[in-house]
């Protein structure tokens, strides 16, 4: 059986590189960006290993970070945040600077370059992550008129691999790490082309809560950033500057 699941892990993986291959996150010396290795020609093993992995997760080859980070906190938020877990524990290994770029379980090693898509170890000014979004959690939220999709509509929008940990938003439920089908898109690697139509597939606009309503942009991104705003909300700005 284990022998089963193995192989298809490995399929896997090469599907993956076929689609990984031109994005950033190819990090082998073919990768398309600045942030690559010099000799290695490995797409997959910084990454990922089919020998002593990580047992956390199947052919995890990267050092897992074990920093403790500080938690985005909105009072329209019911869910119980915890650190960050998931494939979002994944992701945080590369991108909150606090493990050696291309550091793997079986080959220490290390860039003395910043990437793109830093967050560093304070995640208040980031959309939260490792959440429950369950119809009753949605419930509670809409009560205090922060209206939320419910949980079918939610992962139609995406794709129904995109919140499947549990029913957790991560961050994989609005990125595709092996794959950046948007380009040009305003997400790097989103599932998802606009930032407006991402937010959208959670939240229901709430338009008419604005006074200056006729004069509001369509844009969700005029007035907020889901990464890098210490803010409530998640705000670019002070509301009352807004």
């Amino acid at each position: 059986m284990m022998k089963i699941v193995f192989l298809n892990l490995l399929f896997a993986l090469l599907f993956f590189d076929l689609d990984v291959k031109f994005t950033l996150h190819n990090l082998s010396n073919s990768g398309p960006g600045k942030i690559k290795s010099e000799k290695s020609k490995d797409i997959c093993g910084f990454c990922h290993t089919p020998h002593n992995a990580n047992p956390e997760v199947p052919l995890w080859g990267y050092e897992i970070s074990e920093a403790s980070y500080n938690l985005y906190f909105s009072p329209s938020l019911d869910s119980i945040l915890e650190q960050p877990g998931g494939s979002s524990k994944l992701c945080l290994s590369c991108h909150d600077g606090s493990i050696a770029l291309m550091s793997t379980r079986q080959n220490k090693r290390s860039l003395s370059k910043n990437i793109s898509g830093y967050n560093g170890l304070d995640l208040t000014g980031s959309h939260p992550i490792s959440f429950v979004i369950d119809d009753s959690i949605i419930s509670q939220n809409n009560k205090k008129d922060m209206l939320l999709k419910n949980l079918k509509e939610i992962k139609v929008s995406f794709d129904e691999k995109a919140i499947k940990e549990d029913n957790k938003m991560e961050c994989t439920t609005c990125h595709d790490p092996h794959k950046n089908i948007f380009p040009q898109g305003d997400i790097p690697f989103g599932r998802i082309e606009k930032f407006n139509l991402l937010c959208t597939s959670c939240h229901i606009p709430q338009v008419l809560k604005h006074e200056d309503r006729f004069y509001l942009p369509k844009e969700c991104e005029t007035c907020h950033k889901a990464h890098g705003e210490n803010s409530t909300m998640l705000l670019k700005e002070k509301q009352q500057d807004l």
